[in-house]
């Protein structure tokens, strides 16, 4: 089959991640694969895909193409577009996020009925997303979570330095205001430890006073900017403590990985970690821009060997049944029944 994959963008993020992953299998699978980047700027993901083999253009005729994918509700126009030509798979990665872009351009809401199939990777998405789905068949939509599998061979232990401070505290997430960098770096300063505080991300936006931390003490803080997949995993598995606290997510890959890694987690409480992660169980929850408790949370977990230990061993449990296998089992059940609507 031929399929025409538009990715939302090049940044290494969860969401061109996962889009990557899933090219990787529909390859494998016998498909032929054209890749459309939304935005055509350059990023470490396009590499990735031409390594593939895979050729990547901005002038594609949909109508060339048996079957559209498109990533993230960024895409929504060429859903719309492909509506009468070809089928659609469309995957929904945002959550709060996506009704925002909604709301600024409401035209995008057509996507919702253009589509032959959507898929939510969460499943507190599909009561997120209510007001748009409201009178379309039930059948169209799929909840398919990503597979969250770290083959330990692949991963870029040389490229990680040992460390040089009591303490390693990770954040991985684009460096922007929804991932909240600042209150992970304030949080570090206001707890008083000697740890080294690093943060894995492109870096878009940064507040000044966060700026100033981390620039009168370079030692402690690092902001390391976008880092490779396999370097990423390498901090993930180096850290003593993996923070997010991003004020809106759906099921952020790094946050998973660590859980996969048995690393210890401080999470912000949000809906997309229902049923996964319950505070003092999996992993220790606090409050979006709760910085002070934060800060009391990481010197609970650095003071508690038995503790961080605990609930690294009970949030790898909770992440086992997230597996390649049953990821793409989803999506190709999905790529039959937007072929056969």
């Amino acid at each position: 089959m031929r399929i025409l994959m538009v990715n939302h963008e090049f940044t290494i993020t969860g969401a061109s991640l996962a889009f990557l992953r899933l090219a990787v299998h529909l390859q494998g699978e016998g498909h032929e694969l054209t890749i459309f980047p939304a935005n055509p700027a350059p990023g470490p993901i396009q590499a990735r895909f031409l390594a593939l083999g895979l050729p990547i253009t901005t002038t594609a005729p949909v109508a060339d193409y048996d079957l559209l994918i498109a990533n993230t509700i960024c895409t929504g126009n060429f859903i719309i577009h492909a509506a009468g030509q070809i089928k659609s798979l469309w995957i929904i990665h945002e959550s709060e996020v996506g009704l925002a872009v909604l709301a600024r351009t409401p035209a995008l809401g057509a996507a919702f009925r253009a589509a032959t199939v959507i898929a939510f990777i969460m499943p507190f998405q599909h009561d997120l997303f209510r007001s748009y789905l409201h009178g379309l068949d039930s059948r169209k939509f799929h909840t398919i979570p990503n597979g969250i599998e770290i083959a330990a061979t692949g991963i870029a232990h040389d490229l990680v330095p040992p460390k040089h401070k009591p303490w390693r505290i990770l954040q991985v997430g684009t460096v922007e205001p929804r991932k909240r960098t600042e209150d992970v770096i304030h949080a570090v300063a206001l707890s008083g430890l000697d740890a080294e505080c690093i943060i894995c991300g492109k870096i878009f936006v940064l507040g000044e006073e966060a700026t100033a931390i981390a620039a009168h003490n370079p030692a402690a803080y690092r902001l390391l900017g976008e880092t490779s997949e396999m370097e990423t995993l390498a901090w993930i598995a180096s850290a003593d403590i993996i923070v997010h606290a991003s004020a809106s997510e759906t099921q952020p890959l790094a946050v998973f990985e660590a859980a996969a890694r048995a690393r210890p987690l401080l999470l912000t409480d949000l809906p997309c970690y229902r049923d996964v992660f319950t505070h003092g169980r999996e992993a220790l929850m606090f409050p979006v821009g709760h910085v002070e408790l934060l800060a009391h949370s990481i010197n609970i977990l650095a003071n508690s060997r038995t503790m961080r230990k605990a609930l690294g061993a009970a949030a790898s449990r909770a992440v086992r049944t997230y597996t390649n296998a049953a990821c793409y089992a989803r999506y190709d059940l999905a790529v039959t029944e937007a072929m056969g609507s």
